[in-house]
């Protein structure tokens, strides 16, 4: 086909449309893409899930990794800080020294904190 040539198209009462070939090239990209089809080059659905899906499972190890870090951090610093080895001993059930500040005192605000964040 010559660049610039025409192309009979049906139409649905039995006539014809004539239209360029850029024209229908345009027409044929935009249906591509508003599809939802991949492109050509694209890989795979499976092995595009598979990737999102490690990703996915990769970001919220990394955020519930944070939110550990930040739950300790709260437990331990305060107006007094508090080891980290004593703020353990408190969690398992402690009740010298510092676990009392720990558990009376700086849990329940973690654990206010932890609720209004959801």
């Amino acid at each position: 086909m010559e660049k610039g040539s025409l192309v009979a198209l049906p139409t649905t009462s039995g006539g014809v449309y004539r239209r360029s070939e850029a024209w229908l090239t345009f027409l044929f990209v935009s249906a591509t893409l508003t599809s939802g089809a991949a492109p050509p080059d694209a890989p795979p659905e499976s092995t595009r899930a598979r990737r999102s899906v490690g990703r996915n499972a990769a970001t919220v190890l990394v955020l519930l990794a944070a939110l550990a870090v930040a739950v300790f951090a709260s437990l331990a610093i305060g107006t007094k800080n508090v080891p980290l080895s004593d703020v353990f001993a408190a969690l398992g059930g402690s009740r010298d020294g510092d676990a009392v500040v720990v558990r009376d005192l700086r849990m329940p605000r973690t654990a206010l904190g932890l609720l209004v964040g959801l």
